[in-house]
């Protein structure tokens, strides 16, 4: 596997230990200095056994050369400058930062989504945010992390334009998605400046599945890998819908049963039972319900539980804004448009980004898919696997929440694929060089045009967060922070403000105790 898998499987770690601490502690400086100590533990058990992995990985590691390093570094330049400038984002403005908060000084805390419906929106992407948060709020590093996924998925493929070992199809293929990921600007761009945490699905997603693709083409079909189990699960954790991709893991159960290895069968079951387990119960803690924002399953009588009527309202919206922005058409209209008129509607209002990625990327889904299938007595079974993983995937997505930024992963694995069908054979000997030097140069003079503006110049510090003004409300001695609009923002937004931070306050609020930490509820009405 690639240099970068290292990178997701140690996050992932990372973040499974934070999950489980923070159900019971905040994860604040002193905390996070232990979870990034503990995986230091098994290294020193096993020292002799690290020491011949990391001996073996030297010897295959092959550094990407110049040209490419003089790419990777343009992009990191328009990175780190976008990363330390405003938030692009609303809902980091309005809820992703106060849901960090809450991790850092509370932990997990009884009832939030009763301050905010959102507040329920439980991602261990937050968790993995507040685990390598070390700087004080008032430096603004609660997007530093998206930053450095978009510099993890640029060297991804520049890595793999440059391989020499490669087929000039995958080369091709990976430098002409780096192309596309930069012009469609929330891939990249816009990923940089947000806490938001479509971009590690992004990113997850596209590796996971282009390996899997890549090792086919090479007829190298390793059937049980780590990355087959953790990784589903952890999307899982990210979010709910991502659900499909845990199908995945009938592939190294497929290679246990072939080859009746039962011992892997424990690692197969515990290992995402200890990812899937503490987000479940952090869910119910956060909201009352298993899968917030979804009440199916209510298994819990909670007298913290979200009033049914919020997450029903919460999934109604969700569901048809994200069929058409109520930019362009209210909720209500587009809810009325019925069941397959909406799709008319849907792909006439999509942005024109987005449609940039989308084009390419579902036609190439859909001609895999169909050599899969069509030719299915060839196929492998992994290969089979993960074309009823990603099927499903996207089926699940188009008629839940069909807003492409959702589905990114498999739209610039994707448009990897179209381009590695369309182009089997070298356009010409320099393409990949001239191509390169081509990129480079943009994004140096993109990157240029930025600090032209005084809000990307941050050269020592990030850019400040807005502090909004802030109405203060007390309900049994426990003081409730309401914010004003600020910087000409459409709506309201917390930012950093002081927990617990609300926009309003719902009837029969009441804190369950005098600690905050004691969590909220909604006391039925009479």
């Amino acid at each position: 596997m690639p240099l970068i898998s290292y990178f997701i499987t140690g996050l992932i770690f990372i973040t499974a230990i934070g999950q489980i601490i923070s159900l019971f502690i905040p994860l604040n400086a002193s905390t996070n200095i232990i979870i990034l100590l503990l995986p230091v533990i098994p290294v020193l058990l096993k020292l002799n056994y690290f020491k011949h992995k990391i001996q073996s990985f030297k010897q295959n590691f092959r550094p990407i050369p110049r040209l490419g390093f003089l790419l990777l570094g343009s992009i990191y330049f328009l990175i780190i400058i976008l990363n330390a400038g405003p938030i692009m984002m609303d809902d980091t403005g309005s809820y992703h930062i106060q849901m960090i908060k809450w991790i850092e000084e509370y932990g997990t805390v009884p009832g939030i989504a009763n301050l905010h419906e959102r507040y329920g929106f439980n991602s261990s992407w937050f968790t993995s945010i507040a685990a390598f948060n070390f700087f004080p709020h008032k430096m603004q590093s609660f997007i530093a992390l998206n930053g450095l996924l978009s510099i993890w998925f640029c060297y991804y493929f520049i890595d793999k334009a440059f391989k020499k070992e490669l087929p000039s199809s995958i080369k091709t293929a990976s430098l002409l998605t780096i192309v596309l990921a930069l012009i469609s600007w929330p891939l990249l761009r816009g990923n940089a400046a947000t806490a938001n945490y479509d971009s590690i699905t992004m990113l997850v997603v596209a590796v996971l599945f282009t390996e899997m693709i890549e090792k086919d083409i090479q007829k190298n079909d390793i059937t049980f890998r780590i990355e087959y189990v953790l990784w589903p699960a952890y999307l899982f954790t990210v979010r709910i819908i991502n659900f499909p991709i845990l199908i995945l893991i009938f592939i190294p159960v497929a290679e246990i049963i072939k080859h009746k290895n039962w011992r892997r069968i424990i690692t197969v079951v515990i290992l995402p039972l200890i990812l899937i387990v503490p987000f479940l119960c952090r869910n119910v803690i956060l909201s009352g319900y298993l899968f917030y924002p979804s009440s199916a399953f209510d298994l819990f009588t909670v007298d913290w539980k979200t009033p049914k009527e919020v997450p029903d309202r919460l999934v109604y919206f969700i569901t048809y804004y994200s069929r058409v922005n109520n930019g362009f058409l209210d909720i209500e209209a587009t809810a009325q448009l019925g069941n397959i008129k909406w799709i008319k509607s849907w792909f006439h209002y999509m942005f024109g980004y987005d449609k940039l990625i989308f084009l390419p990327g579902i036609a190439g889904i859909i001609i895999y898919l169909i050599l899969i299938f069509r030719y299915v007595k060839k196929s492998s079974l992994k290969k089979l696997i993960s074309g009823v993983a990603m099927l499903t995937a996207v089926t699940v997505w188009f008629f839940t929440a069909p807003d492409p930024r959702f589905i990114y992963g498999f739209l610039t694995t994707g448009c990897f694929l179209l381009f590695s069908f369309i182009f089997k054979k070298q356009l010409w000997k320099n393409f990949i060089p001239v191509l390169s030097v081509i990129i480079a140069s943009t994004v140096i003079v993109f990157s240029i045009i930025k600090l032209q503006s005084s809000e990307y110049r941050n050269f020592v510090f990030t850019k400040p967060l807005p502090q909004p003004e802030v109405k203060k409300t007390v309900i049994n001695g426990i003081e409730f922070n309401i914010p004003g609009k600020v910087e000409g923002n459409w709506n309201e937004r917390c930012y950093g403000t002081d927990l617990p931070c609300l926009y309003l306050i719902y009837p029969g609020l009441e804190p369950r105790g005098e600690n905050i930490k004691d969590g909220f509820r909604i006391k039925k009405q009479n």
